[in-house]
């Protein structure tokens, strides 16, 4: 199962295709990647869901409670700064009411998270080419630059970095 889901894995269905008439001509490999990609990304939401469980069994908090604009919740950090959209927005955005309730007359954040970080990243890079990023003492990772998409509208491109890991090249570097 999908991470605490009903759905089936893709990775699963893919596999269990696989060697048929129904067989999906997905990389199972790829797959394994953007899987390991994900999982990275519900580790950045688990302190949100942990601390809210904890603050409404604790509490003795229903989903009604949390909602009701009338009754009083002293919101975790976390969820604070998940609905102040510290990490992004889902595609829609947050519920208005709740966002209000949580936010306690707070604006959120209305912009991409990385969009006022120094846009120097793959600024001079070429096709192919590497950069490493210390991340904190023996934690070190590789950026490949594969492309950058055409010109959405809007003015913006995406820009396809490879997976280091890949390939084997995420290391813990000692001592850096």
């Amino acid at each position: 199962m999908s991470w605490l889901t009903s759905q089936p894995n893709l990775g699963s269905i893919v596999e269990a295709l696989r060697h048929g008439p129904r067989e999906s001509g997905l990389d199972p490999d790829n797959l394994r990647v953007l899987s390991n990609d994900w999982e990275q990304v519900r580790h950045g939401y688990a302190a949100f869901a942990i601390d809210m469980a904890i603050m409404m069994v604790t509490g003795g908090l229903t989903a009604e409670d949390v909602t009701d604009p009338g009754t009083d919740v002293a919101f975790p950090e976390s969820v604070v700064a998940l609905f102040r959209a510290d990490i992004g927005q889902p595609f829609g955005g947050f519920p208005r009411g709740l966002q209000r309730k949580i936010l306690v007359g707070a604006q959120p954040s209305t912009s991409r998270p990385g969009e006022h970080l120094p846009r120097a990243l793959f600024y001079g890079l070429e096709a192919g080419e590497e950069i490493t990023v210390d991340l904190e003492k023996g934690k070190r990772l590789i950026i490949r630059y594969v492309t950058t998409s055409d010109l959405h509208d809007g003015g913006t491109r995406t820009v396809l970095p490879g997976h280091a890991a890949a390939r084997g090249n995420l290391m813990a570097t000692p001592g850096a």
